[in-house]
């Protein structure tokens, strides 16, 4: 709209909407024997105004025609906002480039030919990237449910238990994230699910909650895709999982 708006400015400083209305100045080439011999100016409504001069001067008592300002400063704002626009839409691609970057990271290049490369590490290079992607393109749920992935495989080789509830915390986090931006996304929903799960197997956690929460997750999981065998039997896992950890009476 605020292009538009621009653009209308720019037409009304050209002159255009002179042109559209009704009784406006007509000119008709006449044609004789095939040679142009002169142009007929046609007004409607009698009098009417004075065709334009040809010699350099405009309808403004005389005068040279002057830099239209309205003109070029509308032509410049309508520039600096596509120029905006661009590098705005130009966002996701850059995202998608630091998602590729933060990937390639997490694997060491083969030292021989034949030989399949082995992953490494999570660094910090990996999660600046993610975070950049993130930045430029908040609204994609790929990128947190994929650092969710790493943080929730690095918990598995954690040190101690602090360390590992830390990782797992954000990622559920993370993808608690992905599943408001894609509500409709069962996989998303079941990977939160797999992490509450995990959360509950630790002795510092609080089994029930968790449990509770992951139930709820696939409950939604199979609403959204009733068809997928794989949110069934996480449910039964974790309804089996709650009932063992209630309190026995």
């Amino acid at each position: 709209w605020v292009l538009v708006g621009m653009l209308a400015a720019l037409s009304l400083a050209a002159g255009v909407p002179d042109s559209l209305r009704p009784g406006t100045v007509l000119s008709k080439t006449v044609v004789t024997g095939g040679q142009v011999t002169g142009t007929v100016v046609v007004q409607s409504g009698g009098g009417g105004r004075a065709p334009r001069s040809q010699g350099g001067r405009n309808r403004r008592g005389g005068r040279r025609n002057q830099v239209p300002w309205p003109t070029v400063l509308t032509a410049a704002g309508v520039t600096v906002v596509v120029v905006l626009l661009a590098l705005g839409a130009d966002g996701p691609y850059r995202a998608d480039h630091d998602y590729w970057a933060a990937a390639t990271s997490l694997v060491q290049p083969a030292t021989s030919p034949g030989t399949a490369s082995e992953p490494t590490s999570v660094g910090p290079t990996y999660f600046a990237d993610m975070q950049h992607a993130m930045s430029l393109n908040p609204w994609e749920g790929t990128y947190p449910a994929a650092e969710a992935t790493v943080l929730a495989s690095a918990a598995g080789h954690a040190a101690n238990v602090s360390e590992a509830t830390t990782d797992l915390q954000r990622a559920r986090s993370l993808l608690a994230q992905a599943v408001a931006d894609s509500p409709l996304w069962g996989p998303y929903t079941a990977s939160e699910a797999r992490v509450d799960q995990e959360l509950a197997t630790l002795p510092s956690s609080s089994t029930r909650a968790e449990l509770s929460e992951a139930v709820s997750l696939l409950r939604k999981a199979i609403k959204d895709n009733p068809r997928d065998s794989v949110y069934h039997q996480l449910l039964s896992q974790a309804l089996t999982a709650e009932r063992k950890a209630a309190p026995r009476s």
